[in-house]
């Protein structure tokens, strides 16, 4: 699914630069779910925009289903971007003036599927994140919480191969955090999609396949056989 060769990054700050990332080796199975943890300011934000295609490595290789997208020209991977990679965001980004379900078709209006195959879709991932009562919720009308699962639905809508989380679950009390790390899990058990997501909390790293520890730029990793739990049902 996913490799990365000898990648840095380095950022310029007037005559300094910063070296954000050192040398990162890293691979990732298919179907699998990762965790990035690390303190603030250890590179896990700069390792998720590249990983992502949000930015570019200044040196080494990022390898998605074995396409180098460092060698795509920008408009070819945006594309590949829009279609292959879904993101959740700590801030949930929902748009205020759209429902729950309104939020989560959005992403898949500009891909030209008919609308009867649209709303099908949308139907089933807001089912499948537990807020078929609350589909037709502002966001304003709704938790932490249930905002979080509009935006795993929104990220899943378009069946990606790759899930990328920037610490989903800072805005959330520990239950809530919790809640929402299972039904990531369970949402990757369910759509055969691999989930990369950072966080400050160890407490989470059970139910992860693979912890990548981020310190200084620095990326290691091991395996790890994950909380079992139970799956949602698909």
């Amino acid at each position: 699914m996913l490799e990365l060769e000898g990648v840095c990054k380095t950022y310029s700050e007037g005559d300094i630069e910063v070296q954000a990332l050192h040398d990162v080796n890293l691979s990732l199975d298919a179907s699998s779910f990762c965790m990035i943890v690390g303190p603030s300011g250890s590179g896990k934000s700069t390792l998720l925009n590249l990983i992502g295609t949000l930015d570019r490595p200044t040196r080494g290789r990022v390898l998605i289903e074995g396409q180098d997208v460092n060698l795509l020209p920008d408009r070819e991977l945006t594309r590949f971007r829009a279609g292959r990679i879904g993101f959740i965001f700590q801030s949930f980004n929902l748009m205020p003036v759209l429902t729950a379900f309104e939020n989560v078709e959005y992403a898949l209006l500009q891909t030209g599927m008919p609308k009867a195959q649209r709303r099908a879709r949308t139907e089933e991932l807001i089912e499948a994140v537990g807020l078929g009562a609350h589909r037709a919720h502002r966001p304003n009308q709704l938790s932490g919480g249930q905002r979080q699962r509009v935006a795993i639905a929104r990220a899943l809508v378009k069946r990606p191969a790759l899930v990328l989380a920037d610490e989903p679950t800072a805005n959330l009390d520990s239950s809530n955090g919790l809640a929402i790390v299972e039904l990531m899990r369970d949402m990757q058990r369910c759509f055969d999609t691999s989930f990369v997501f950072s966080t400050h909390d160890p407490m989470l790293l059970g139910h992860a396949d693979q912890v990548l520890y981020a310190n200084d730029g620095r990326v290691t990793g091991e395996a790890l056989k994950a909380h079992p739990g139970e799956s949602a049902a698909c």
